[in-house]
């Protein structure tokens, strides 16, 4: 597809999105969420179906990075924002070494339950560290990429917070992620 046909895609998503969340705000504002989902204007993504690309390396010679959207933060950085019904397409580089005390969630989409009883279940950086001891995956790249899960611009997802976690773990040099969805 040339650039401008992406460009004008691109475009053409963003002009449907906007329409649909200036109907569907007053709606969240309401709390009927629900009945916004269920609105006729709500675009839907259309996926490609990506193709397969295979480790370049063997697992136990690969960094693996861990990429979560329990929407975890450090407390030296901002919260993820939960009020906005479109959701927050920003995402934290958080070290693997922060001591737990010095983490929060910022996502009020799910129960915090699990996470709060075992981190590990939500942002598993024991439990790759452990892989990387093992020499189950060659390294376990020190920075984790966190991200709050809820949002409904997933156009401006695709287009930024994606492509900068992708970019930011590229330039790592790390050769796969371990996604944990919430």
């Amino acid at each position: 597809m040339e650039s401008l046909d992406i460009e004008r895609v691109i475009a053409e998503e963003d002009r449907r999105y906007a329409a649909w969340m200036a109907e569907a705000r007053p709606l969240f504002a309401e709390g009927r969420h629900a009945e916004a989902q269920r609105l006729p204007s709500m675009p839907r993504w259309e996926v490609a179906p990506s193709p397969w690309a295979p480790l370049a390396v063997p697992l136990a010679a690969a960094t693996i990075a861990l990429v979560s959207s329990a929407g975890v933060f450090s407390d030296d950085q901002e919260p993820f924002t939960a009020s906005d019904p479109a959701g927050d397409v920003s995402w934290r580089a958080i070290r693997a070494d922060t001591p737990r005390l010095r983490l929060g969630i910022a996502h009020e989409h799910y129960d915090h339950g699990a996470a709060e009883a075992d981190l590990n279940s939500v942002y598993p950086v024991e439990r790759m560290a452990e892989l990387a001891a093992t020499g189950t995956i060659g390294a376990f790249h020190p920075v984790v990429s966190s991200f709050s899960g809820y949002m409904r611009d997933l156009w401006r997802w695709r287009r930024e917070g994606a492509p900068g976690i992708a970019r930011a773990l590229a330039g790592a040099g790390v050769q796969a992620a371990l996604l944990v969805p919430v």
